[in-house]
């Protein structure tokens, strides 16, 4: 399964993230500013050994490449921070 979290760059979010990689879930990074927290946050996930991308959103705005939302059709449940795909 993957999970898309937002604000996943640094605080709660960073802390989400790292738990789902635990847990054996892809992570999709979402951050504003913070780029390279997202990319060090991105090699600690993989680690747990599951794929895991950053995607930049302003204002709150995420947008999805059409190849990952095709793996992942299904939104199988959305609590802020965390958007979790079947």
């Amino acid at each position: 399964m993957l999970a898309l979290v937002t604000g996943a760059s640094r605080g709660i979010g960073r802390a989400v993230a790292i738990e789902l990689a635990k847990n054996n879930f892809d992570v999709a990074i979402n951050f504003n500013r913070s780029e390279e927290q997202a990319l060090k946050l991105c090699d600690e996930v993989k680690n747990f050994g599951v794929e895991a991308e950053i995607f930049k959103a302003d204002d709150n705005t995420i947008l999805i490449d059409q190849d990952v939302a095709s793996l992942y059709p299904s939104i199988i449940i959305e609590i802020f921070p965390l958007i979790l795909f079947k």
